[in-house]
């Protein structure tokens, strides 16, 4: 971000260089002014997208490589998020926490008729 400031002439040249000199540590001064860095891969992408990339994958139209590739994470990720993006939790008619599964490959109209 620095460098591309410079080049628009926002900050003096070798800004990024003086501040590497002198020590200057982009983490520290994030946690310094408490801004939150994004530490999920998930959160790069929208969760449209991330659940429309699982449908492709249930459905079989991607491979679990490709799948990976379109949420950017590694496969034993992607299978975490697989099974994450399709499966939530709610509380049953007792008042229990139970985990359901969505088959994001089907047709809403298909679980109708079912």
């Amino acid at each position: 971000m620095t460098r591309r400031l410079e080049e628009l002439r926002l900050l003096p040249p070798a800004t990024w260089e003086r501040l590497q000199e002198r020590g200057f540590r982009v983490r520290e001064a994030q946690a310094i002014l408490g801004i939150q860095t994004r530490s999920e891969p998930e959160q790069l992408l929208p969760i449209r997208y991330r659940l429309f990339a699982v449908e492709a994958f249930q459905r079989g139209d991607l491979s679990e490589g490709q799948f990976a590739r379109f949420l950017r994470v590694d496969r034993v990720e992607a299978r975490r998020l697989a099974q994450e993006l399709a499966t939530d939790d709610a509380l049953d008619s007792n008042g229990e926490m139970e985990r359901t599964q969505f088959e994001l490959a089907i047709p809403v109209l298909e679980l109708r008729r079912a």
